[in-house]
This record gives C-alpha cells, structure tokens and sequence, in this order.
C-alpha cells in the first residue's frame, strides 16, 4: 500500500458489519423439491452443477418440480450435496429410494454423509433412450453408525462429465428421496411403458428372430384401452420375443410376492403356433433361479390370441437369487410348419411388486 504518496487509492471504509443466516435447510426426508419444501441446500463440487427446474418429463412421475443434476468436465467425482436440517430417523428403514430419469446407462452413487469410511451403494439406471422415470432403491442395512444429516448423489464417479459438449449424456434428474419401506425393497408397478402409449419400443427388449415386431394403434376392441399395443407377428421356423428385463436390480428381494398380468389379442394360423408369456428371477451375469409361466393356473400351457382381448393374471414368488432383476418375457412362435403364422398384440402389462 502506499496511503501516505497516494490517499486516494488506499484510503478505504466500511460499515455494517452483520451476520446474515443461509437459508435454512429442507425438514429431513422425503425430499421432493417442490416449492413448499424448500429451500434446498445443494453443495456442488468437482464440475457438478445441481437446480431446481419444472419437470420436463411428467410420464410416470407427476411431480411439478424435480432437480436438475448436470456433470461438466472437472474432477471425476463432481457431484453435489443436499443439507437436511437434521438427521435422517433410520429407525424404521436403512432403505432409501430415489426417482432418477437418466436417457443412458449410469451408475448412480448414494453417499451418506458423517459416517466412518465412504459408506455408499450404487445402483445402475435401465438407460432407456430419450430417458424414463424409474425408482432406484439404496439399502444401508448394517451400514450406518453415525447421524446422517446430508446426502451426496454421484453419476458415474470416476468418470470426467461433459454437460457442455454432450448434455444428453450428462444431464440427469432426480426427485423423491425418501424412506423405504423397512425391511423390503423395491415395491409398486415396475413395467415401463406397459401400455405401449410412447408408440416406441421404450422400455422393451427385442428379439425379432427372423419376424416383426411393431408397435400399432390398437385394434377396435375397448377392452385393451389406450391408442397403442405392442405387436409380435411370426411365421413358420420364427420365435419373435419381446422383453421388460432385468427390472428392479438391487431392490426387488427373493421371495417378493408380485402379481404379473397382460392383455392378449390376436389369431393363430395352421398348426404348431404359439404364445407365451414367462416370467424369470434373473442371477446377476445370466440365468435364471426360477421361471414361471402367465397362463391359466400357472401351467405352461401356451395361450391362444382371439378376436377379443383377454387379460391374463398370476401372482409370482420371486426365486432365491434375484441379483439380476426381474424379467417379463412375452413371445409369439411358430414351429417349422408351412403355413403357420402367429399374429399377437399385447397391451396393459403390469409388474407388480406387492
């Protein structure tokens, strides 16, 4: 400094000198970063860039406002915090979930604060493309000792985001963090875009094996409701199959009771044509611990499209190993018959975990 040669440059004052409170925190879990709730205090870090926005996609989650989790390039664990304003009460469950619409595959880490060590649980996203809404569960059971009073929420750490030069693969959004239920996993409907409304194969996994498969504006008949069914059609030497797999990875239990249930419309043409519906308890890296058959009874009976639409139901025990999911397999086959053909629309499927 230089006051005594130049005054004026280095001659400064000041007044009001005042403590001013942040604003306070949200009221503990659930968080669902509506206006009422707020305000929310995210700590951002390492390229993680959080805000409160209207809900882009209100499909499958109706909430007004959601957060807005961006990853720019930084350090590879960018992320954020959310301050609550006291403890999380885990006395009645040491499960969180949490809606997450992501449009890719990503690895989503949930960090609970103020514990010895980094106690944290991962849970994949389905990355149905141009993205879903769909309920990722994290169980902390044995893994909390400490008061937990803020929760940080990681996607693909270990990985340098790029919001700025690919914002469809770096831009997430999340909403309802909440409690789970004790002792449980993942519980309600779990199919994605049961009712083929999206008119796009979103949510499903095909394998055409040699026929069609299409997505149509449903036949005139009112009982499979809605604008569109999803549609297999083969012929002789063909198995056309379509797919909700592996759902519910990490949160559905074995043993889970879960009702499984479609609408079958359609006809069968010649001989040695066939329809399934199959339900798995998938092992984690392929396999299956138990199958079970949506027909009449839980037989493996094949069942029979007709002119009018028919609704299909079973309840389902989920098997020992359910690591890899849950999985919903609806097929249309025919042998290889000359003349066979198989033309079979499916709508209204529910997967629901009780």
């Amino acid at each position: 400094g230089d006051a005594g040669g130049d005054p004026v440059a280095w001659t400064f004052y000041v007044d009001d000198i005042e403590i001013f409170a942040p604003p306070a925190p949200v009221t503990g879990l659930p968080v669902d970063f509506e206006d009422a709730g707020g305000p929310y205090v995210f700590g951002d870090f390492g390229g993680g860039v959080t805000t409160i926005i209207d809900n882009p996609d209100m499909t499958g989650n109706p909430s007004a406002k959601v957060a807005q989790m961006e990853k720019f390039a930084g350090a590879t664990f960018g992320a954020t915090t959310l301050t609550l304003d006291g403890p999380i009460d885990f006395s009645s469950s040491s499960i969180i979930t949490m809606k997450v619409w992501s449009q890719r595959v990503a690895n989503v880490e949930f960090k609970v604060e103020g514990q010895p060590g980094n106690v944290t649980v991962i849970q994949p996203t389905s990355g149905v493309p141009g993205g879903v809404w769909e309920t990722l569960t994290f169980d902390f059971t044995g893994l909390i000792s400490d008061p937990v009073s803020a929760v940080s929420i990681f996607f693909d750490n270990g990985i340098p985001g790029d919001a700025g030069g690919d914002p469809v693969a770096w831009t997430f959004y999340v909403d309802d963090i909440e409690l789970g239920a004790g002792g449980g996993g993942a519980s309600g409907e779990q199919a994605v875009n049961g009712d083929f409304e999206t008119g796009d194969n979103t949510g499903w996994t095909e394998f055409p094996g040699g026929g069609i498969i299409s997505y149509e504006a449903t036949p005139g008949v009112p009982l499979s409701g809605g604008n569109f069914s999803g549609r297999l059609q083969a012929a002789a030497g063909q198995d056309v199959i379509f797919k909700q797999a592996n759902l519910a990875v990490g949160s559905v239990s074995p043993g889970d009771t879960i009702e499984v249930s479609f609408d079958l419309y359609g006809s069968l043409t010649g001989i040695s044509g066939v329809v399934f519906g199959e339900f798995f308890s998938e092992l984690s890296g392929g396999g299956t611990s138990a199958a079970d058959f949506i027909s009449p009874g839980g037989t493996n009976a094949p069942l029979t499209p007709t002119a009018t639409w028919t609704t299909y139901t079973n309840t389902v025990t989920a098997g020992p190993d359910v690591s890899g999911g849950i999985t919903l397999q609806l097929k249309a086959g025919c042998g290889a018959v000359v003349g066979c053909a198989v033309d079979a629309y499916f709508d209204n499927i529910s997967i629901d975990i009780q």
